[in-house]
């Protein structure tokens, strides 16, 4: 207590809310309070695990990004690492999910078009089906490059696709690859 009578010693629990403050005595002979901060800490730990995109930086998500590429075995059928872009996303759990994925090509106003029946494509689908690639190209990685994505929903997805698509799954903490595969095939 002190002088004013206010328990300085709980004020960071009552800060943090009754959930944190214990009201008895504690056994190794730490103060209510440091085992507030302890049980606050752990917490925050838990919530920046959970957040994990704000709480790493550009030059940790690269280490991470190379100890990936350095532990994973493409599976068989997979082209060389340096045809895929190269995407990356925190899942949660501490795991990051990449996705390899190879672009599609570029189509221009001169790429043609027909439909199944064999009947060509108008001026307008061309366009549409132009813009659209190029939309996509934009969002994903190019052959050779990796990508960092804020959120995994952003990251590559194919219908089926083969090993035009590989997706892999990384535990952080334990170093490891838990999951490599190529898509699936239609």
């Amino acid at each position: 207590m002190s002088g004013s009578g206010f328990d300085n010693s709980r004020i960071g629990c009552r800060i943090l809310g009754s959930f944190f403050a214990r009201s008895r005595p504690i056994a190794d002979g730490a103060r209510p309070c440091e085992t507030c901060i302890v049980q606050w800490l752990k917490i925050a730990f838990l919530l920046a695990l959970a957040g994990e995109v704000s709480a790493e930086s550009a030059p940790q998500r690269e280490t991470l990004m190379d100890q990936i590429e350095r532990a994973v075995v493409l599976p068989r059928g997979a082209k060389p690492l340096s045809s895929y872009g190269q995407n990356y996303a925190f899942i949660g759990n501490g795991q990051v999910k990449a996705v390899y994925f190879i672009p599609e090509p570029l189509l221009t106003e001169n790429s043609g078009c027909v439909h199944g029946d064999l009947k060509p494509c108008s001026k307008d689908e061309i366009r549409r089906m132009v813009s659209e690639n190029a939309r996509r190209r934009a969002a994903y990685a190019s052959a050779g490059e990796r990508r960092w994505l804020a959120d995994q929903r952003e990251l590559p997805i194919i219908a089926d696709g083969g090993c035009n698509q590989i997706t892999i799954r990384y535990d952080i903490a334990a170093n490891r690859v838990l999951s490599v595969a190529c898509n699936g095939r239609g």
